[in-house]
């Protein structure tokens, strides 16, 4: 039935072309018979692309998914409003960022330049002439003569087996996935000045940390070096209190150095210079409830990597059917238009017209293997993207899993280390009251000391930690960090050319 109804359509378009153009009857009978060969090839299409099998899983297994609305925009609600002002001047000072957007422009007009295949080719010429020869009557008199002709010619590859609409829709489904790498690239980046920003908090916070256990230290040695010239103490406590005191500077160095490198690299993404003198906040936020994770099949649609990589496979299924669709015959219609006077002003008479119209058929005679080599090379890059794509989604159910489990992890480790920093000041302070009284020796102050900053240092480490695992899973469920109006736009834009925008 439909190659029934393809031929018929094909029929009434030859026959439009031939009445228009008064086409004789052994031109009718060629050209009649060019359509309906290539009309009854139309309804071949090309073996369909298999994508592997990705696995149907109802709930996370970590924890009990819902169907609760996941609603993901807005910085994970950590409350930081000088991170959003970062964000913000971020989206419009990181390089990367505009790297992606000259991307995102360079495939609209890709696909533009590819769709504008299928419209006819138009020129226009105008041409103006004036000669002159000597008369043969009148010897050396000169008779001049002009010439004006507008002409108008039109090609058009007529779009047979849509091999040239295949080709658009490669175009326009690669640019969709332009569009939507770089929504994946502008949450990448904000996700990693979030990191940045947090974990050089961390490190300032450490070093307020280590300063106050300095000063402790310092105050330590000077009462240990007085008793020790009154003969109180021995000079292994000195020696000890000293080398603990040189431990911590170190270890100050190091986390100033860290802080330094941590702000230089966030400077860096907001497009600023690397100075470190970007000011950092006081504190580290508190988490806000567990966010609403949905379930499974959502991410799918959420995840701008997966949909690009969907995108993608959809553009190579487009050229695959565009590379077998070569191997057929095309057609090529070619008219001209235009009038040619010795008077500019009667060049606009109808009886000065003159046209034609050419239709012309090509068919790949010695070009079998090369042609097939192409399609057979288009269809293996078609099954790499298939495989991408479900590589890619269970990337995603990996890195959303992982996250949940280590959420889970950090809360009761953050629990468990509050308790043991509680527990670790007062040992520390009992110890110390006890080596005033020489019930113990120093070396039993240095580690309750030494065990109190520990556990006040990781339990900065892993409140730090717990951001940034709430940032990946945010990241690895799909949600927006802040509202932009650029992503938008550019959906407009991919709608406006697979609509047929020229």
């Amino acid at each position: 039935m439909s190659l029934f109804c393809s031929t018929a359509a094909t029929m009434i378009k030859s026959m439009t072309i031939i009445k228009r153009f008064r086409i004789k009857r052994p031109q009718w009978f060629l050209l009649t018979s060019v359509f309906l060969i290539v009309s009854g090839c139309s309804t071949l299409k090309p073996e369909k692309i298999e994508r592997p099998e990705i696995p149907k899983v109802e709930h996370w297994t970590v924890t009990e998914s819902n169907d609760e609305k996941v609603v993901l925009s807005g910085l994970l609600s950590f409350q930081d409003a000088r991170l959003e002002e970062l964000l913000k001047a971020a989206l419009i000072g990181n390089f990367d960022l505009q790297v992606t957007a000259t991307r995102v422009e360079a495939a609209r007009a890709q696909a533009k330049l590819v769709g504008a295949a299928i419209a006819p080719d138009w020129s226009a010429s105008a041409k103006a002439s004036r000669n002159f020869r000597n008369s043969a009557l009148q010897t050396g008199r000169e008779v001049y003569s002009n010439n004006f002709e507008l002409g108008a010619n039109v090609s058009w590859e007529v779009d047979l087996w849509e091999q040239l609409s295949n080709r658009k829709k490669a175009a326009t489904w690669n640019y969709q996935a332009s569009v939507t790498e770089q929504s994946a690239a502008r949450l990448s980046l904000i996700a990693n000045i979030a990191r940045s920003w947090y974990n050089a908090i961390e490190a300032h916070l450490q070093i307020q940390l280590l300063e106050k256990r300095l000063v402790n230290q310092q105050e330590n040695l000077e009462i240990l070096e007085e008793r020790f010239h009154h003969g109180i103490n021995n000079a292994l406590d000195v020696h000890l209190a000293r080398a603990s005191e040189a431990s911590e500077k170190s270890r100050l160095f190091q986390k100033k150095a860290a802080r330094e490198s941590e702000i230089r690299s966030l400077e860096v993404l907001l497009g600023l210079y690397p100075s470190a003198q970007l000011p950092l906040a006081e504190k580290l936020p508190k988490l806000s409830e567990r966010i609403p994770i949905g379930l499974p099949s959502d991410l799918l649609k959420r995840r701008p990597d997966i949909i690009a990589a969907e995108q993608r496979f959809k553009a190579s299924e487009a050229l695959t059917a565009a590379a077998y669709q070569n191997r057929f015959p095309s057609l090529r219609l070619t008219g001209t238009l235009g009038a040619s006077n010795g008077e500019f002003h009667k060049l606009f008479s109808s009886d000065q017209l003159f046209g034609s119209l050419i239709a012309g058929i090509a068919t790949p005679l010695f070009y079998g293997d090369e042609l097939e080599a192409q399609e057979e090379e288009s269809r293996a890059k078609a099954r790499e993207t298939a495989i991408h794509y479900a590589r890619t989604v269970l990337n995603a159910f990996q890195e959303v899993e992982a996250s949940l489990s280590i959420e889970k992890w950090l809360d009761q480790q953050e629990t468990a280390i509050d308790v043991a920093m509680q527990e670790a000041q007062a040992g520390e302070t009992l110890a110390f009251e006890q080596y005033q009284s020489g019930l113990v020796g120093f070396v039993t102050v240095l580690e309750a000391q030494r065990r109190a900053f520990d556990a006040q240092s990781t339990l900065i480490q892993i409140r730090n930690s717990r951001l940034q695992n709430r940032i990946r899973l945010h990241l690895a469920l799909g949600g927006n960090f802040v509202e932009t109006k650029e992503l938008e736009l550019e959906t407009r834009k991919v709608s406006n050319i697979s609509a047929g925008e020229k």
